[in-house]
């Protein structure tokens, strides 16, 4: 059986950001603050990779359209877009998965 992992990103929380005006698009700080969460994101894809996990990352932050699918590592499954339930920023996990890991979540 493969291994597994989810890991769902928001930006409220990442390292830096210490304002809502930073979460808001065209915002000052924004682009600083989507660059901080994208580093995140990427640094624990890298590390759940190396420890043998296939990753599925969800956007879950604003309308779920942030991450730059060529800056994550190869392999990375990416869930972007919202569905409109209750389950957004958790869309797609299931009980195939091992755990879940949260970026930024506020």
């Amino acid at each position: 059986m493969e291994k597994k992992i989810y890991i769902s990103c928001d930006m409220e929380g990442c390292a830096g950001v210490t304002s809502w005006e930073q979460t808001h698009y065209g915002h000052k700080g924004y682009d600083l603050a989507l660059k901080e969460m994208t580093r995140e994101t990427v640094a624990a894809v890298k590390a759940c990779q190396q420890a043998g996990y296939q990753v599925t990352v969800k956007d879950g932050y604003e309308d779920g359209i942030n991450l730059d699918p060529a800056l994550l590592p190869a392999g990375t499954e990416l869930i972007q877009g919202w569905d409109s339930s209750p389950e957004e920023m958790m869309a797609g996990i299931s009980s195939d998965y091992a755990g879940a890991i949260h970026i930024g979540s506020h």
